[in-house]
């Protein structure tokens, strides 16, 4: 690998330079909703209101939910990754979504994936390493190293929480401890032994999620009585094949943040491009 290598439109050796035209955000929430077969991560940026958002599978929700509020039993990919790292002598200095890439094989604009960068540090050798967002941000959060996005990724996004919105930010990393903390019994396996008091707090969590959902979706609480079907990755569909999702997509395209690469994808079928 080189040296070298910079954030792409960076001048080799000017740090300052490579996030002059970022900024700074932070994981504000993982949204997961199963009845809809969606989930993903919000970023929002620590000194305003926009925000990103890309989809993620919910076994990546749960996951990342449970690291981060130190339920995992065993280390995470991203635990392995830091743990490596460290006796490299290495460090994450710092992760960029720098931009977007389409899905080639896929007919929807929609089906598209951001681009991120992990910035690592041995020495005074610097490398830029390819990785997907889900992954480059798990890793930011345990290391402590920033999360930066390009300024261009926000304003395209035009995903901006209003307050009322904005507060509940939060709820949906309650919600998946809540829901999966039983997960060897079965999700919500002790919902028959839940209070009143407790039963509301759920419902109000599971709301809020759906609300928030459906705002990144829609950009309103309520999806729009006349919905255009929806167009999952193809990835998506392939995985789901017995049990294709069965909810609705809006306007605004989500690009996915933590699905499968393409290279490692089959070429689907013309039959198979139609039915997503």
């Amino acid at each position: 690998m080189d040296d070298s290598s910079q954030i792409p439109g960076v001048a080799e050796g000017n740090e300052e330079t490579a996030t002059e035209k970022a900024v700074h955000v932070e994981l504000a929430d993982i949204l997961c909703d199963s009845n809809r077969g969606i989930a993903a991560f919000v970023l929002r940026e620590t000194e305003g209101s926009r925000a990103l958002a890309f989809f993620i599978s919910g076994q990546q929700a749960v996951d990342s939910a449970f690291r981060l509020r130190g339920k995992h039993v065993r280390p995470t990919v991203h635990d392995c990754f830091a743990t490596a790292l460290t006796h490299l002598e290495g460090e994450l200095t710092e992760v960029y979504l720098h931009g977007t890439q389409e899905f080639d094989h896929l007919p929807d604009s929609q089906n598209a994936a951001y681009l991120s960068l992990m910035r690592v540090r041995r020495g005074t050798q610097t490398w830029d390493i390819d990785a997907r967002p889900s992954d480059a941000t798990m890793a930011a959060l345990i290391s402590g190293a920033p999360i930066r996005a390009a300024e261009t990724l926000l304003q395209d996004a035009k995903l901006e929480f209003p307050p009322a919105q904005a507060a509940k930010l939060g709820l949906g990393i309650e919600q998946l401890m809540r829901r999966y903390s039983g997960w060897s019994q079965g999700p919500d396996a002790s919902s028959d032994r839940q209070s009143a008091e407790e039963a509301r707090e759920a419902y109000e969590q599971d709301m809020a999620v759906y609300e928030l959902l459906n705002y990144i979706l829609y950009r309103s609480t309520e999806p729009p009585a006349v919905e255009k079907p929806i167009r999952v990755p193809w990835w998506a569909f392939w995985l789901r094949k017995q049990n294709p999702p069965t909810h609705k997509m809006g306007p605004y395209p989500i690009p996915c943040g933590g699905a499968a690469g393409t290279a490692d994808l089959p070429t689907p079928s013309e039959a198979e491009r139609a039915e997503t």
